[in-house]
């Protein structure tokens, strides 16, 4: 790898010879693509650290009294790979070529008035074969654990909630997120 050399300053009326050109310019430059190539990126491309998605629910969701529900995501504030779309809005899949490890994190608030009508049990549902199952509960507003999980291309979550009594989603999100060394 090339060394870097910090450049010159210069001054009205110097002379800039095909040296300095070489080491200022040509060597420089050459120093700070090997260090970007070293450390992963290798285009012009955006690189962030992390992809993933975060998808919310922001508008009222019936919860129906002991009946598991899916949430179903009605934006999608954050999302750098296509994992999720409208048309599958109970679902976020990983997208091909983004196997690995992920981070995957809930919360879900409710409306409900009283500790007995807020007991929320909540699943966080991996297909195929169903890799992870949490389960949390409290009052008014659950956030979920977070938890890593191997996933491939084609496997999808989804976060389904059940109230011991009647009650109402007010606000839900889910976040996962896969990080690169």
């Amino acid at each position: 790898m090339a060394s870097w050399t910090t450049p010159k300053t210069y001054s009205g009326g110097s002379e800039l010879t095909a040296s300095e050109l070489n080491t200022y310019q040509r060597d420089n430059q050459t120093w700070l693509k090997d260090a970007l190539t070293a450390n992963g990126i290798t285009s012009d491309t955006t690189h962030t650290r992390y992809t993933g998605c975060m998808v919310t629910r922001d508008t009222l969701q019936a919860l129906p009294a002991s009946v598991t529900t899916q949430v179903i995501w009605t934006a999608e504030p954050w999302d750098s790979d296509g994992y999720f779309t409208l048309g599958n809005a109970g679902w976020v899949t990983i997208p091909v070529g983004s196997d690995g490890d992920y981070e995957v994190a809930y919360t879900v608030t409710t409306t409900a008035g009283s500790r007995a009508s807020s007991y929320l049990a909540v699943d966080l549902v991996a297909l195929p074969g169903g890799k992870c199952s949490v389960a949390s509960s409290g009052d008014y507003h659950l956030s979920g654990t977070t938890l890593w999980l191997g996933a491939s291309a084609g496997e999808a979550l989804s976060l389904h909630v059940t109230a011991l009594t009647a009650d109402t989603i007010a606000y839900a999100e889910l976040w996962i997120k896969r990080f690169y060394t």
